[in-house]
């Protein structure tokens, strides 16, 4: 697998159909074109030796003070487990020089609230009604450069 990160890019197509298809709350073109013409925005993702790609990470970050709000994590069902969001989490930390990761996950998410917390993600608030559906979502923090 390759890694690439884009800013300002076009749109891998199947970052959008990936969202559409296993994300919860899955975005509208309209919304991925508004969010990706932040400068602050970044998007990191994964493909394979076919060019497809299979997981990917979008958020903004502050490059001053060094931190990264993690907006949508996706990895295709397929090619779970096999380290590539996680690998992903590190190409940013690494590219970036990132110090402080944030995200909000939906409370009943156990499978990515599970996925963060190995990662050292800590829940430290919830955002109740924070989702169209009404349902809460916890927001988590990694503090500190988890590199070695």
């Amino acid at each position: 697998m390759k890694a690439q990160e884009i800013r300002l890019g076009p749109l891998p197509k199947e970052c959008f159909f990936l969202d559409r298809a296993y994300f919860p709350f899955p975005w509208t073109e309209l919304q991925w074109s508004q969010q990706l013409k932040n400068e602050s925005t970044y998007l990191f993702y994964e493909i394979n030796a076919e060019g497809i790609v299979h997981s990917f990470i979008l958020g903004d970050c502050a490059l001053e003070s060094r931190v990264f709000w993690i907006h949508k994590v996706l990895t295709h069902p397929e090619s779970r487990s096999k380290g590539l969001a996680s690998g992903l989490v590190e190409l940013i930390e690494l590219s970036l020089d990132v110090k402080d990761f944030y995200l909000e996950v939906a409370e009943s998410n156990s499978l990515a609230i599970g996925f963060y917390e190995k990662l050292g993600f800590q829940a430290y608030d919830i955002s109740k009604s924070f989702y169209s559906n009404g349902e809460a979502a916890f927001k988590m923090r990694r503090c500190g450069a988890q590199r070695a």
